[in-house]
């Protein structure tokens, strides 16, 4: 099941709101570029694009267990570094 794409919202976005979700978007994309681009890519694979892990796994010539782990070391380095800019 893929997530709704932002253009799919039937009700408007309030300006502040607006400018809220842009700086979110500047900020989630300014941590995921610190990540390494193997860690970025099977974020985005699995959270933006909404693939599943043994997807990913088959795109990846990775184990299931193996996606499992990058994704949660990924996060947790995306958390700390969401820290810093705190």
């Amino acid at each position: 099941m893929s997530k709704p794409k932002p253009s799919d919202r039937s009700t408007p976005v309030a300006q502040g709101s607006l400018e809220s979700i842009v700086i979110n978007r500047d900020l989630a994309n300014k941590l995921l570029s610190l990540l390494s681009a193997e860690d970025r890519l099977v974020l985005v694979l699995l959270d933006v694009e909404g693939l599943s892990v043994a997807e990913i796994a088959r795109l990846m010539n990775w184990s299931s267990p193996k996606v499992k782990v990058r994704v949660f070391r990924a996060r947790t380095d995306l958390r700390r570094l969401l820290k810093k800019f705190l």
